[in-house]
């Protein structure tokens, strides 16, 4: 379920990030908070996924 999540915001950021550079490429230099948040959340699941991932192999 953690996978599917994690997933979904990634692919959502990856769709947003491609939408804005092709929009305001140009304009746009640094990150929005958007962005940041959006990368914030990925990460986060993924360190979430790794963490029960090592967990479930240690206890084999």
């Amino acid at each position: 379920m953690n996978f599917f999540a994690t997933s979904l915001i990634a692919y959502k950021a990856w769709s947003y990030r491609v939408d804005i550079k092709r929009n305001l490429a140009k304009t746009r230099r640094s990150k929005s908070q958007v962005e940041k948040v959006l990368a914030l959340l990925v990460e986060s699941g993924l360190i979430y996924m790794a963490f029960w991932v090592s967990y479930f192999v240690a206890r084999i």
